[in-house]
């Protein structure tokens, strides 16, 4: 039996740029658990005080957090998670990176400034945003994400940016159109894989 520590993935929005990403195994869960554990703690520090800000809102409003509307809370409440929301995204983005710090090994058929580029380049971020992504989609596939969690990755909420007025399910706060509330549980702000 070979076994392979390496494969190489084509990158499909960079035609002609090719990555090439470690075949996840223990060691890599193991360099992404010590690489992003001070992430993952204060990811689930986050946890708790998303907690303690939901619960007398549900308490006081009569209803669970997913039914309460933007309008319903004061102006500190609000505050309050989008803080929140912004630390969750920086937490998560941290995490993120990591992976892609443990799982790149490799970059192929790109060039920075007429300089050929390699995983360095994208470890310091100096590749698209379109291109980060994608390679973090392949690296986070290959650790053995969810196909829920890898749908996730597909969206364009990873940015925080916003479309079609809503923002990413991700954040403490998910405020639509229609100025409905979505709380994070404790499902959505587990540490990933």
């Amino acid at each position: 039996m070979d076994i392979q520590l390496t494969k190489t993935v084509p990158l499909k929005t960079f035609p002609g740029a090719v990555i090439t990403i470690a075949v996840w195994m223990e060691e890599h869960r193991a360099a992404h658990q010590l690489k992003a554990a001070e992430a993952m703690d204060r990811h689930r520090d986050l946890q708790a005080q998303n907690e303690e800000l939901i619960e007398p809102l549900e308490e006081s409003l009569g209803k669970p957090g997913s039914e309460i509307k933007i309008s319903e809370l004061n102006p500190s409440q609000r505050a309050a998670l989008d803080k929140l929301r912004r630390r969750v995204q920086l937490v998560e983005a941290e995490i993120d990176h990591a992976y892609v710090e443990v799982g790149l090994r490799g970059l192929d058929g790109v060039t920075i400034l007429g300089r050929k580029a390699n995983e360095l380049d994208v470890t310091a971020r100096r590749v698209p945003p379109a291109m980060y992504q994608e390679i973090l989609k392949a690296v986070r596939r290959e650790a053995g994400l969810e196909p829920l969690e890898v749908e996730n990755l597909e969206s364009p909420s990873t940015s925080g940016a916003q479309v079609d007025g809503k923002t990413s399910d991700t954040n403490a706060l998910n405020a639509d159109a229609t100025g409905g509330l979505t709380v994070v549980t404790a499902e959505d702000m587990r540490p990933k894989p």
